[in-house]
């Protein structure tokens, strides 16, 4: 199959990898080339956007006028605006729309999922999940006040970055009812966007969730923990683990080429995620 890669950072470069060992063509799109243009010499069958957020959309339409498969690198954009055109024109085209949240296909999450679906744990109460790594080492190679995860209008900032853990909370405990959160720029780090949030969310059927996001950790730390009534589920996940990290992002490539196949339905949709951005902007009002 082939396809084309919008962005060649460090997400992009993954993907690229990752679908050429699956045994797919990839060409990419550099910033300078015109995406249509390029989608007319390439012709390919899907494209891969992992561009800087704000851009995420613009390319996604463009993609989605061509009739091309699109998969999108989380979060599906910084603003709600657009969003249902996208949505519309990716029904009314029959196109596949997948978004990059990978924790879903992490194996530990999967088996959290499955505990909670099949009451194995009984009546779930809360539970806390926490995800922080010092920004300065995401991109050791890169001035990181310069990243987009620092830059209000490429869409950065601790929530939209760490998204992954609001979406895997709905997906774990289904729709949120009630949204509170405490969002802060410590000024530690000297950039424009916020560094620390703490997010508390209640679902609809019950629990209670509370979510810790930051970019000041000096040590990467990613955990969740569930509180229910036949007992407690602990997952933690740290660069010490001995787990492969890359194959969430490999699963959800196969994933998003089984929808294309029409063998499967992409596990992460652009409703879902669209739904995940609200509670993203909906807690950074309390910024």
């Amino acid at each position: 199959m082939k396809f084309l890669i919008i962005g060649l950072g460090y997400a992009g470069a993954r993907h690229k990898k990752n679908l050429e060992k699956l045994g797919h063509d990839c060409f990419v799109c550099l910033k300078s080339e015109n995406l249509k243009a390029k989608i007319k010499e390439i012709s390919p069958k899907a494209i891969i956007i992992a561009t800087p957020t704000h851009l995420h959309i613009p390319q996604a339409l463009i993609a989605a006028s061509q009739n091309i498969h699109i998969f999108v690198e989380k979060p599906i954009s910084n603003k709600l605006e657009s969003i249902d055109k996208l949505l519309y024109l990716c029904k009314k085209n029959h196109l596949v729309l997948q978004v990059g949240y990978q924790m879903r296909f992490h194996p530990q999450i999967i088996k959290l999922k499955k505990q909670i679906d099949s009451g194995e744990i009984g009546r779930v109460f809360a539970a806390r999940i926490e995800a922080g790594q010092f920004l300065p080492d995401w991109r050791p190679n890169k001035d990181y006040k310069k990243v987009y995860s620092s830059k209000i209008k490429f869409g950065g900032g601790v929530i939209l970055d760490l998204s992954h853990e609001i979406d895997y909370a709905c997906w774990l405990f289904g729709k949120v009812k009630k949204i509170k959160a405490i969002v802060k720029k410590t000024g530690f780090l000297d950039i424009e966007t916020e560094d620390m949030a703490e997010i508390l969310l209640e679902f609809e059927n019950g629990p209670v969730c509370e979510i810790h996001l930051d970019y000041l950790q000096k040590k990467y730390r990613r955990s969740c923990e569930i509180i229910a009534s036949c007992g407690n589920l602990y997952w933690e996940d740290t660069k010490d683990s001995q787990f492969d990290q890359n194959i969430p992002y490999i699963e959800e490539l196969k994933n998003f080429i089984a929808g294309i196949k029409g063998k499967q339905k992409p596990l992460v949709n652009g409703y879902q995620a669209k739904e995940v951005l609200k509670i993203a902007l909906n807690a950074r009002k309390n910024l």
